[in-house]
């Protein structure tokens, strides 16, 4: 990550200017914290909403592979976003770093840790569903059933040593008159440690652009010979959608970390491609803030939690009134999920009224109930009405 003030010092070192020129302008204004305070605003709880979702659906047991994925995709994106504030906050002092050398590292290394963790992560997936089209028959045999959970572990462990030297270089330093930057002042290990920020990120991103086009031109070769299981297909249509969002997205920030290490040393050269950093690296905000969006489209399983829980709310909210409150379709999609509701879910069983009760409902049932049983409906309904009605209907109705 790179502030404002960073490619003006190229060859020229990094001490303090005295000369105020006429040029030195900060190029970010209004429209860049306007845009970031979108960002924010809708990344932020879409991407907490899906970590909660794939947390509960991991813990219930459904689809773990894919759970942990979104979680740990979620917690990224939701860290790289969150490593935005301070971003804001720089651009509304312009250029102006007010929290000192700690925060200034601190705010490198989130950046680090969240970055490397997104990419790290999806080049494991991109790998892994590359293995699985190229060798259907051999790889899931031989790929072990806790993989998903060490591959999370692992890239949380290798980004946040990726990110070790954000923690010893970054300073907040004086850089011309009362302005103080916050900079990583590398010095004498400025090339090789340019180099390994930016093999570290552009290896794994090639790797996960080639394996990503390879497993895209099997599928298409195979789509049309063989049906896959309807899980299968759900977990490739969400590989596919993040994957393809985060090569489009992040693709001109890889490009320009390369041009940037080739002319690092050229003031002019390093200034506009310090400029080219900056706005792309808003295109991977803005893919950390549509991921949540496009995983939701893409996977229905997520959709179908989604409006469980908007249900369990509205249930919820309807506690007061349970008479008044009877949506029978979102109720038998929570059949499963354990709701907390009795009265509802005893009106809104589909299952049981076409088998048990076929030809007595629709015709017996509207009249019989308010003269027949004046007495034990108002009783036994809310206990036994959806267990004991099917076997006492066919004997008390015809008399």
């Amino acid at each position: 990550m790179h502030t404002t003030m960073e490619a003006n010092l190229g060859a020229t070192g990094h001490g303090p200017r005295t000369e105020l020129d006429d040029e030195d302008s900060y190029p970010q204004g209004g429209w860049d914290t306007v845009f970031l305070v979108a960002l924010l605003l809708l990344g932020l709880p879409a991407n907490g909403l899906m970590a909660w979702l794939a947390g509960s659906q991991a813990r219930h047991g459904a689809g773990t592979r894919l759970a942990l994925l979104l979680l740990s995709l979620a917690l990224s994106d939701f860290l790289f976003l969150a490593a935005a504030a301070f971003q804001i906050l720089e651009i509304q002092h312009g250029g102006h770093w007010p929290l000192g050398t700690a925060a200034c590292r601190f705010y490198y290394f989130l950046w680090g840790v969240s970055y490397s963790s997104g990419l790290f992560l999806l080049a494991a997936l991109s790998l892994d569903r590359c293995l699985l089209a190229l060798c259907p028959h051999w790889y899931p045999g031989h790929r072990p059933a806790r993989l998903p959970l060490w591959v999370c572990a692992g890239v949380w462990v290798l980004a946040t040593l990726f990110s070790v030297p954000w923690l010893v270089f970054p300073e907040a330093a004086v850089w011309w008159y009362d302005l103080v930057i916050c900079l990583d002042f590398w010095d004498s290990e400025e090339l090789s440690l340019r180099m390994l920020e930016v093999l570290g990120g552009f290896l794994p991103f090639l790797l996960l652009l080639v394996c990503h086009v390879l497993t895209q031109a099997t599928a298409c070769r195979t789509c049309r010979r063989q049906q896959q299981p309807a899980a299968c297909q759900g977990f490739a249509r969400v590989a596919r959608t993040i994957l393809s969002a985060y090569v489009v997205l992040r693709l001109p920030y890889q490009l320009a970390q390369l041009l940037y290490l080739a002319f690092l040393w050229d003031i002019y050269s390093g200034y506009l491609l310090w400029e080219a950093l900056v706005y792309s690296d808003y295109l991977i905000l803005l893919n950390s803030c549509l991921s949540p969006f496009l995983c939701l489209m893409a996977s229905a399983d997520l959709r179908t939690l989604l409006r469980s829980v908007l249900s369990s709310f509205a249930a919820a909210l309807c506690e007061e009134r349970p008479g008044s409150f009877t949506p029978a379709e979102p109720q038998t999609q929570l059949d499963s999920q354990g709701p907390t509701l009795p009265e509802p879910m005893a009106e809104a069983q589909p299952q049981m009224d076409p088998v048990a009760q076929p030809q007595v409902n629709p015709i017996l049932q509207p009249r019989s109930d308010p003269t027949a049983q004046p007495q034990l409906n108002p009783m036994a309904q809310p206990q036994s009405d959806s267990v004991a009605q099917p076997q006492l209907n066919p004997v008390a109705q015809p008399s």
